[in-house]
């Protein structure tokens, strides 16, 4: 995956949509940002939603995109170690040592 982007969120669709609704959003996208619409303004947002459609659209893009996609959500999250409970010197630290609770005068 070359491109930052994250082809599901270009065309505002979840990861589990399927062709029927992919196309929709696409088309939907599409017709506002083309560039013969009044109300196109931006052709790198329409490339985009091109390329988008490309990826989804192709069921073996697709597969690899979500392939990869995995890979790399798996890449960014760091194992977390089971929660023990908290270290008893924190509480020196915030509390203070054994044997001050009634020396105040």
């Amino acid at each position: 995956m070359n491109d930052t982007s994250d082809w599901y969120e270009v065309l505002g669709v979840a990861t589990t949509a399927d062709a029927t609704i992919i196309k929709a959003a696409y088309r939907a996208r599409a017709k506002n940002l083309h560039p013969d619409s009044a109300h196109a303004t931006d052709q790198q947002e329409f490339a985009r939603i091109n390329r988008a459609y490309e990826i989804l659209s192709d069921p073996a893009r697709r597969a690899a995109y979500d392939a990869e996609r995995e890979r790399q959500a798996a890449s960014q999250t760091t194992p977390q170690s089971p929660e023990t409970g908290p270290d008893p010197d924190d509480y020196e630290d915030t509390w203070g040592t054994e044997g001050t609770w009634g020396d105040e005068p």
